[in-house]
């Protein structure tokens, strides 16, 4: 499964992470939002539409998809 990035208007980004969960208090697909300051946060639709809000998005057509991919080499760098 691919990270999604997404761009606001103000210039954060949003990077949606899905990851796959078998054992644990989790069973199944597990989607999270991580922040550029990397806050992480379960991803819902009303997490979502928050998210748009305290951006100020009012056109979704502002966002763009962005795939990226993240070895341990760029995760030690943040």
């Amino acid at each position: 499964m691919q990270p999604l990035v997404e761009e606001s208007e103000g210039g954060s980004d949003v990077v949606v992470v899905p990851r796959a969960v078998g054992a644990g208090f989790v069973q199944g697909i597990v989607t999270s939002t991580v922040m550029d300051d990397l806050k992480v946060s379960p991803m819902s639709s009303i997490s979502g539409i928050t998210l748009l809000n305290t951006f100020g998005i009012t056109d979704i057509r502002s966002l763009q998809e962005k795939t990226v991919q993240l070895g341990c080499t760029e995760a030690v760098g943040l």
